[in-house]
Formats: C-alpha cells, structure tokens, sequence
C-alpha cells in the first residue's frame, strides 16, 4: 500500500494537484477501477495521468441499493416514503462522514459553474497563465484570476505556485 501511496502523491506533484481530498478521489477512482468498472487507458483523461490500478487490493465498498419494487406486496407510496428514507439515511451518513474530515458543505455557486472550472483546470493543471487562460476565454488576466482564485477556494483547492508575472519558466 505504501508505493500505491507514493504513486499516488506523486502523480498528484505532477499536475499541481496535491490537497489531501483529491488524493483520496484519485484513491477512489483507482478503487473502482480495480472493482472492474472499465478502465480505457487511451482515454484521454487516463493516458498518462492515472497509476495502473491492476495491484490494488481494496474491499469493494456498498453503496445505496434500490430494492425492486413489487405492486402486489407494498404500495407505491409505501415504496416511494420507504425509498426516500433510506436515502435520507445514506445522505446523513455520507454527511456526517464529510464533517468529520473537515470537508466544508457543498455550495451552489451563480452564473459561470462551468466556464469557471475550465479556467480552473487550464490554470491549474495544463499550465496555463492566468493571461494565456484569458487570451483563450476572451476574459481579462484579471477576471480569470479572480475567478480561478475563488473557484479554487469554494472546493478547497490550493492553487499551484504562479510564475512571476504570470509567465511561464524556461524549460
């Protein structure tokens, strides 16, 4: 377990990707990877980016299960309230679970969703300056970096140390 650790914290140095939780996402999608859901590593969200999950040895973990439903031994609406609870139940474990590793309830964020996690990623991850995101976007060096800033605040990301100005290093 410990090499699929460094793997994992080194995968996530190379994309500027290191806070603890998104370590545990990529945890997870190399978890349900080796559960058998399938794994294209010409994807290009995967090539390159994602260690082989093939050596991992997890429990496969339960999720909410949906009972088929049968008229002729409980109603619609006994189904439907039955249903509903159990998913309330699921919700406030899953809920209370978040809490307690400090994680901060989700909040909607207005207007730009979208766009603005594109500006994230092609900061963050590609890298791009906040200028060359722009240059893109058609937005101002400022708008993108104040939106990138803020949407990297409202799910807890620390953003990757920018180059002064803006430019990128020399190779």
């Amino acid at each position: 377990m410990a090499e699929l650790h460094k793997q994992i914290l080194s995968w996530g140095e190379r994309w500027h990707l290191t806070d603890p939780w998104l370590l545990d996402v990529a945890l997870q999608y190399l978890r349900l990877r080796h559960q058998g859901h399938p794994w294209d590593a010409e994807d290009p969200f995967v090539k390159g980016r994602f260690p082989d999950p093939s050596f991992i040895d997890t429990d496969k973990q339960v999720g909410l299960v949906r009972p088929e439903w049968h008229p002729q031994w409980e109603s619609r609406a006994a189904y439907k309230e039955n249903r509903l609870r159990e998913i309330d139940e699921h919700m406030d474990e899953k809920e209370a679970w978040a809490e307690s590793q400090g994680m901060k309830p989700g909040i909607k964020k207005r207007g730009s969703f979208d766009k603005h996690f594109e500006w994230l990623a092609r900061y963050q991850v590609v890298p791009e300056s906040y200028g060359e995101v722009g240059q893109v976007v058609h937005a101002d060096r400022s708008t993108v970096r104040d939106a990138v800033r803020k949407t990297a605040d409202l799910i807890g990301l620390t953003l990757r140390a920018g180059s002064p100005s803006g430019r990128k290093p020399s190779s």
